[in-house]
């Protein structure tokens, strides 16, 4: 049985609030099933996962982080503090300077106890400035990198949409900071592993000189049928995200009152829901936060609308909604990495405008919501097979192993 150190940024307990980590799990748990490698994991525990610890797959060693406390933590927060504000370093709003001490800390025990790791795994692109000092302590184990998002392309985008001026400066030079040091770390990989083909072709056009492939995120097929459609819109994701509750706060500012007519319901579901975006609820928005159970709410709601407004990678929420057969609206950065097709597999929109025209055409027209929700499902069933996609990943990197290690 192979090694396999796996670094990460989150700890793979069921059903984690956030795409990441239920795609994270399902590799994880899964790599533990094959029964060819004994897994040695590193990762952070938040405090409200402290109880799942248990609930946490395991065939070696479990290496937790834990938020400190107290005068520790201010402390912490302190010695962060420089590499938070400067948007050079190359911890810059990516990983905490303290949280990087705490993860070498936990890497050197491990060396001295003679563990030699024939792959180490770096879950998501946060744990990537770790990889310089990985290669140091076990230079002759693989290295894989799993990139949710390709970091610098999601701050890219950050950087454009900000008007301020001193703002836009600060964000564009933290954007070319983090675009160097992210592909220099990936540059020192083995294999990289994007979570969609389109971050898959943004890397080959980076020339980073590595294997590279990609791999299908874990995703839920929300309702096995469709009833007769309501007028509620649907908006779901991680609402504690930037990304996403600007996204809805522009959605009720913008459509909504063009709707105003036609008896429309706007339900935002989601994680930690911004306390702005709660105030919003009234007689035509209901937030309701997490919500563990969409199934009801798939089979019944009109249609789903993603108006993202930031962000990068693959968005699982769009992924599960098509496969669910609910009729889906959004635009380029929601479909990003989905080989969709406009007015077929789902509907495209820039415009306030043209988001409540398609709406409305949905309310008039229950066979063209009946034809976008068969098609937009079998697009995601010919495209994101999650089995086969486990299958090549443990293959690729057992087939890694078979390659000279470059020193």
């Amino acid at each position: 049985m192979k090694k396999l150190l796996w670094i990460s940024m989150c700890a793979p307990i069921p059903k984690s609030p956030h795409a990441g980590g239920q795609t994270f799990q399902y590799y994880y748990n899964n790599m533990i099933k094959t029964g060819d490698w004994e897994i040695t994991l590193i990762c952070k525990v938040l405090d409200n996962e402290i109880d799942l610890e248990k609930t946490i797959e395991s065939n070696g060693t479990n290496i937790y982080i834990y938020k400190s406390k107290g005068i520790r933590r201010l402390l912490d927060i302190a010695i962060s503090i420089p590499t938070k504000i400067n948007f050079k370093s190359r911890f810059g709003n990516t990983l905490l300077y303290a949280t990087y001490l705490e993860y070498r800390k936990k890497l050197i025990k491990l060396s001295k106890s003679v563990y030699k790791p024939d792959v180490v795994i770096f879950e998501w692109g946060q744990m990537l400035p770790l990889i310089k000092y990985v290669k140091k302590l076990f230079p002759y184990a693989k290295l894989v990198a799993s990139e949710h998002d390709v970091m610098f392309l999601g701050y890219f985008r950050n950087s454009e949409a900000e008007k301020n001026p001193i703002k836009h400066f600060i964000k564009k030079e933290r954007y070319k900071s983090i675009k160097k040091n992210e592909l220099s770390y990936l540059n020192k990989c083995d294999l990289v592993f994007t979570h969609n083909t389109k971050d898959l072709d943004l890397l080959k056009n980076e020339k980073v000189n590595c294997d590279l492939d990609w791999l299908v995120p874990k995703y839920s097929v929300r309702a096995n049928y469709r009833t007769t459609p309501t007028n509620t819109v649907v908006f779901f994701g991680d609402m504690s995200r930037y990304e996403n509750y600007i996204s809805a706060l522009w959605f009720i500012d913008n459509v909504l009152p063009l709707l105003s007519d036609h008896d429309v319901n706007f339900l935002v579901i989601g994680n930690k829901p911004n306390q702005e975006l709660i105030n919003k609820s009234g007689a035509n928005v209901e937030v309701l936060g997490y919500v563990e159970d969409l199934d009801s709410v798939f089979s019944s709601c009109l249609c789903m609308v993603a108006p993202l407004l930031l962000g990068a990678g693959v968005k699982v929420k769009v992924i599960e909604a098509m496969a669910s057969g609910v009729p889906v609206i959004t635009n380029d950065i929601g479909i990003e990495g989905i080989p969709a097709v406009s007015g077929k597999d789902y509907i495209n929109c820039d415009t306030a405008d043209e988001y409540a025209e398609a709406i409305i055409s949905l309310l008039n027209n229950s066979a063209l919501g009946e034809d976008i929700s068969i098609s937009g499902k079998r697009c995601i069933d010919n495209s994101f097979n999650l089995r086969a996609s486990f299958i090549n990943y443990n293959k690729h990197i057992k087939s890694e192993l078979d390659k000279p290690k470059l020193l």
